[in-house]
This record gives structure tokens, sequence and C-alpha cells, in this order.
């Protein structure tokens, strides 16, 4: 019950500090209440009411404007994606197979079908934050969706995602670097969660796409990887890739 008020307290915090856009220091509130989340992150991951307020939160701050809305989205992000790792974690450690729904989790031991309802609304909620309209001055954008695509790659470690697997594909095709990486995480974990698994020959072509045009080296990278990780090019074949993008770069 004290863990569950020192929370909730800081819930309040939190709400209160976004609901005063004219509040002095409304950024060093915001960026030290999130901050504060990572005192609670342990009990976050075994109790799905919380994850749910947390998730409630973030939405009001997804929706909200001023100073500070960026850095206390980006903390909460990061938080979310931590429980989305430890439950995925707790849930291999117990050699707990894919599940094609969450009919199955009825079957689980009640601790491990709480770790699998926590990935499953962080998994919902991923999907919604790629789905959302961003204002066109939401600098968060890019960002949300990059790391909503990094939870979706843990999430998909059980469960398998065919509307996330197309949205990396529309992904690969976006301006926002952020995005961009995000998806290409994604896909890497997504596929290596899925041995033997074909790459869709669109997804594989826009990945060489990315990796030749992207003005970013560790964007270029990490797509040439996914297609290593997965055999669709050799390690020899990335090598060169690269050769040629650091040439085209250096030219410029």
């Amino acid at each position: 019950m004290k863990g569950q008020r020192k929370f909730q307290l800081l819930i309040a915090d939190i709400r209160d500090a976004l609901g005063d856009v004219a509040r002095e220091n409304r950024y060093g509130d915001l960026f030290h209440a999130t901050w504060e989340l990572v005192r609670f992150e342990d009990e976050l991951t075994g109790d799905i009411g919380k994850v749910r307020k947390l998730i409630a939160v973030a939405r009001d701050i997804r929706n909200a404007t001023g100073p500070g809305r960026s850095v206390a989205e980006q903390k909460i992000m990061d938080t979310l994606k931590g429980i989305a790792w430890t439950c995925c974690s707790v849930l291999e450690e117990a050699d707990v197979p894919r599940i094609p729904d969450l009919a199955a989790a009825d079957a689980l031991i009640p601790d491990l079908r709480r770790s699998l309802l926590i990935v499953a609304e962080l998994r919902d909620y991923a999907l919604e934050c790629i789905r959302f309209n961003a204002r066109p001055r939401d600098a968060f954008a890019g960002a949300r969706r990059g790391q909503s695509f990094e939870i979706l790659g843990i999430a998909g470690r059980l469960f398998d995602l065919p509307e996330a697997l197309d949205m990396a594909r529309q992904a690969l095709h976006r301006s926002h670097s952020q995005t961009v990486r995000g998806a290409i995480i994604f896909l890497e974990d997504y596929f290596k969660a899925r041995e033997g698994m074909e790459v869709p020959y669109d997804i594989r072509n826009a990945l060489l796409t990315v990796a030749e045009t992207t003005d970013s080296r560790s964007t270029a990278t990490g797509a040439l990887n996914v297609l290593v990780e997965t055999g669709e090019i050799s390690d020899m074949e990335a090598l060169d890739r690269l050769d040629d993008w650091k040439d085209k770069h250096n030219r410029r």
C-alpha cells in the first residue's frame, strides 16, 4: 500500500506540472518527476494497474504542449521499454513460447500471465503511438514512433505482429530518421526471433535503399545488419556496400 501511495503521488506530480503550462520551472519539474520513475520500475513489472496508469499519463503528455513535454515523454517511453524488456525476459526464462492470442495466457501461472498481459498492454500502446496523427510541430513525433518500434521489437519475441511488420515496411520510406532507425531495430529483433523466416522482397529492397541513401552511417549499418542476420546478404556484400556508402559521403 505504501508503494502504491508513493507511485500515485508521483503520477499526481507529473499531472500537476503537465497541467500548468505557465509554471515557471515546468521543464525542470517534469524532468525531475519523470526521472523518479526509475525507482518504481521493479514494481511496474509486476503491477498491470500501475502500468495502465503510466500509459494514461503517457497519452496526456503526448497530447500536451509547452516546455518539458518532450523530455518527459522520452523518459516515460524509456520506462515502458524497460518494463517490456524485463517482462519478456521473465517469460523467455520460463520457456513461454510465442502465442497466437491472449487466450493462451489463461494456461499460465499468475505471475507469468501478469507479465504477458503487461507486454500486451505495452504492445497495444506502441501500435497506438505509431498510428497517432502527430501535430505538425510535434518535436517528439519521430522519436515516439522510433521508440514504439523498439517496444514492438521486444513484444515481437512473444507475439506475432503482422500489423507492426506492415508499419515498419511503410516507415522505411519515411524521411524521419528516428522513425527509420526504430523500424530497422524492430525488423532485426522480429526476424531474429523467427529464425528461418523469409524477409519479404519489398522489405529487403527497402533496407538496401535506406543503406544506400541515408546520411547516417549507423542507420546504413543497421539496415545492412538486418539483411546479414537473416542471410539475405553476406558479410562481404554488406562490407562492400558500406564501403560504397563511405566513398559516396566522403566525396561530399
